[in-house]
């Protein structure tokens, strides 16, 4: 899945390493000090979902969830929140994880909560 890249000494990267990064990138570039912190503390714990479900789908899919979460993040640190938008995004992020039995209904959840919240 996704791109590989040699590196030296066996080292092998694949692109949805780089997409899981720009996860973590996201979420902490992410201006939190307008924010509620509990909004904030389930934006964390989704980016560690999407971050755990990258390798775990194909690259389509993975690009598309990590340009998704970054849409998200920007949007729901914004003073008023585009709800359709932060929707829109939490959608795709869910039907990206949804196969996935080991994160899908966490997502699902964590979802519905930060749409409340936004």
């Amino acid at each position: 899945m996704g791109n590989k890249m040699n590196m030296g000494n066996g080292n092998t990267f694949h692109g949805n390493v780089v997409l899981a990064k720009n996860i973590k990138n996201s979420f902490n570039a992410m201006p939190t000090e307008n924010m509620e912190p509990e909004l904030v503390e389930l934006i964390k714990e989704l980016s560690g979902l999407v971050e755990e479900a990258i390798p775990k789908v194909d690259e389509g899919t993975a690009t598309q969830m990590s340009q998704d979460f970054e849409t998200l993040t920007k949007e729901a640190a914004t003073e008023a929140p585009r709800k359709q938008w932060v929707s829109l995004s939490l959608d795709s992020i869910i039907k990206g994880t949804e196969k996935l039995v080991d994160v899908g209904g966490k997502v699902a959840a964590l979802a519905a909560k930060i749409a409340a919240m936004c």
